[in-house]
């Protein structure tokens, strides 16, 4: 009995470090696992690996998210054609979008560098997209996730007719704000953008009867944000029933 009770208090002196240490191994396997698959997929040396693996950590421990999450983020970047020295100058502002919008870090990771795919952005610019689709999230009723689907729908659209990042973003944030939030608002605006400029004897004729060219003498597309204040001006003396015509051509 007395080697029973004598057991009985020790385990439960040693269960607490004991699960500790088990959740402590687990971790520390977990991380290096991600480690080795960030080594073996850019070839790092074991001095390279360990520069990496203290950064990650690091990241891990400034942010909310834990060393593991952070190299797990690593791993999403590469996949999508990041090298390591890249992934490592984009992971920041990952984990700052995730954090802000909410949202998990693979979704972040994709977001931020289909956008920077999409308007043929560096890896500098990676922070810029995020504070971007942080800024338009926080002055409008769409959130992070709604407008990376919606970049989604219309990012390449978008580019072609000159629009920035910050252009495509404050226009999703204007159509939520109207109900039209997430993937539809992209449809949406990826739709108005080539109804616009559709060559037909009725779009071009209208434009032309308002005095007003989406295009400037080069052929270029003039500032989005200038083309629909031209047509507001010359819509401001229309009836209810010609301004619907005219909008709806």
């Amino acid at each position: 009995d007395a080697i029973s009770k004598g057991l009985g208090a020790a385990t439960k002196l040693t269960l607490p470090l004991t699960v500790g240490l088990g959740f402590g191994i687990k971790a520390a396997s977990d991380f290096e696992g991600a480690m080795a698959e960030i080594q073996a997929r850019a070839g790092l040396t074991s001095k390279e690996l360990d520069t990496v693996s203290k950064f990650a950590l690091k990241m891990g421990a400034d942010t909310v998210f834990s060393g593991k999450e952070a190299a797990d983020a690593m791993l999403e970047l590469m996949a999508s054609g990041q090298n390591v020295n890249e992934a490592m100058s984009t992971l920041k502002p990952v984990l700052d979008l995730a954090a802000a919008g909410s949202i998990g870090l693979g979704e972040a990771a994709d977001g931020v560098t289909d956008i920077m795919s999409q308007f043929g952005l560096a890896t500098k610019d990676a922070a810029a997209v995020s504070d971007i689709l942080a800024q338009a999230a926080g002055a409008s009723s769409a959130d992070v996730a709604g407008l990376i689907q919606g970049f989604a729908n219309v990012g390449p659209v978008a580019k072609l007719f000159g629009m920035s990042v910050t252009d495509t973003a404050g226009a999703l944030a204007v159509l939520a704000e109207n109900g039209i939030k997430g993937a539809e608002a992209g449809t949406a605006l990826k739709s108005m953008l080539t109804n616009m400029s559709r060559d037909t004897k009725d779009v071009v004729g209208t434009w032309n009867r308002l005095g007003i060219s989406m295009f400037d003498a080069k052929g270029n597309t003039r500032d989005m944000v200038a083309v629909l204040g031209d047509l507001r001006a010359a819509l401001a003396d229309k009836s209810e029933e010609e301004k619907i015509k005219i909008i709806q051509t």
